[in-house]
Parts: structure tokens; C-alpha cells; sequence
């Protein structure tokens, strides 16, 4: 009599993920029986260092000010790539929160939220954006001003580069702010700057250098 009384309605529009019970089968209180998946809002989990993120990460400073939690985290447009099709639909989503500190690999996991009427298909032929996909998050971070990109070879291990000095050879330390997919970012150059981006094999200081100046096209 109970059981023919009983309606159980979700509050949002559901999928059923899985069934953990059988026809017949008697259950107790409490006991998980049905789970359900809102498919209005994706969330995709974001590893990211915890080096990295003081860097990358963007907060309001008054948030953080009164709470000893990562609160305030700018939600930032991101861009997210499904691996299997890089050069496919990219899908807009934005970043959400901080879900939790690890303290084990000292990384962050953050959230990217991408709202379901941004994941079908609309009229495209395109495949859809599900959970379980493996993908390829793209979040802007602050900004870096007074920098230059280099070959990743041309700053060593130390962090120093080679620069061309009045035809001399001058060795000169940077800082390495980034080093991601073969391209290093530096600070401590200046606009104007001649840099050595070929790797050179036991280079001595003040060698004479015969080069070309680059044209103005080339170096824009």
C-alpha cells in the first residue's frame, strides 16, 4: 500500500545512469538504489600544480582575504577540445571552482563547467561532449607583460641564454616563467635583443659571431 502511494520525482530532467537493484528485491532505508545524471551541466575534473596554479590562476583578493579555502576563483571563458578530434568543434565552457587540494601530488582539481545547451549537437553534425571523454582544457590565465617566447633550446638547464653582444658571444640569465610544448617564456631580455636559438656545444664566452641582421618583416 505504501509502494502504490510513493512517487518519486526528480527535480531536473534525468538520465539513468545505473540500477542497483533487482525486480523483487527487498531494500532497506537509505540503501542506493537508482542514480541518476542531470545532462543540463558538464563538469570536467582539471589537474593542475600547485606551482602552476599560483602562477595561472586569477582570484579576488577580497574573497581570499576572508576565508583560508581557494574562494573567489575568476571564472574565466575556457575552451575545451575532445582528444580523439583536436582539430574538430571546440566547446565553450568556463572555469567554475577549486574541488579539492591534493596533497599527495600537490596538485589542484578544478572544475570546468560547460551548460548543456552548449553540448548537443544544434542542427550540427558533430559528435556530442559526454562524461567518461577524455579532453584537452585550454584556461587563460594572468597576464604576463615584458616577456619573450623562445625555442625551449635556448634556454639551458641553469636558465641562461646566448645573446649576440657587438658581434661577441655573451651568455645571460633569464628567468623561465614557462616551458610548455617545446617554447620557453623568459623575462630579462629587452625589445632589440639578438639570442642564440640554435643549441651550441661547449660555447666560450666573448667568441666572435658572424651573423645576418634579420629583416624588418622576419623580425616583426
Amino acid at each position: 500500500a505504501n509502494l502504490k502511494r510513493c512517487t518519486l520525482q526528480a527535480p531536473f530532467q534525468a538520465r539513468v545512469k545505473s540500477v542497483q537493484l533487482e525486480k523483487g528485491q527487498y531494500v532497506t532505508p537509505g540503501q542506493s538504489v537508482l542514480t541518476l545524471a542531470d545532462d543540463s551541466i558538464l563538469e570536467i575534473m582539471v589537474p593542475m600544480d600547485s606551482r602552476e596554479a599560483r602562477k595561472w590562476l586569477q582570484f579576488d583578493k577580497t574573497a581570499l582575504r576572508n576565508s583560508t579555502w581557494f574562494k573567489g576563483i575568476r571564472q574565466v571563458p575556457c575552451q575545451v577540445r575532445w582528444t580523439e578530434d583536436t582539430d574538430g568543434h571546440v566547446w565553450e565552457g568556463s572555469l567554475h571552482r577549486v574541488v579539492r587540494f591534493e596533497p599527495e601530488t600537490r596538485t589542484l582539481k578544478l572544475a570546468v563547467r560547460i551548460r548543456g545547451d552548449a553540448l548537443g549537437h544544434n542542427g550540427e553534425d558533430r559528435f556530442p561532449l559526454v562524461e567518461g571523454m577524455f579532453c584537452q582544457v585550454s584556461i587563460p590565465g594572468k597576464t604576463l607583460r615584458d616577456v619573450f617566447r623562445l625555442p625551449g633550446s635556448a634556454v639551458d638547464f641553469q636558465g641562461t641564454v646566448f645573446k649576440a653582444v657587438d658581434h661577441r658571444l655573451k651568455t645571460v640569465n633569464v628567468e623561465l616563467l614557462r616551458n610548455q610544448a617545446g617554447e620557453a617564456v623568459v623575462s630579462g631580455l629587452a625589445s632589440g635583443d639578438l639570442v642564440v636559438t640554435t643549441r651550441l656545444v661547449s660555447p666560450l664566452e666573448n667568441t666572435l659571431l658572424s651573423y645576418s641582421q634579420p629583416s624588418e618583416e622576419s623580425s616583426s
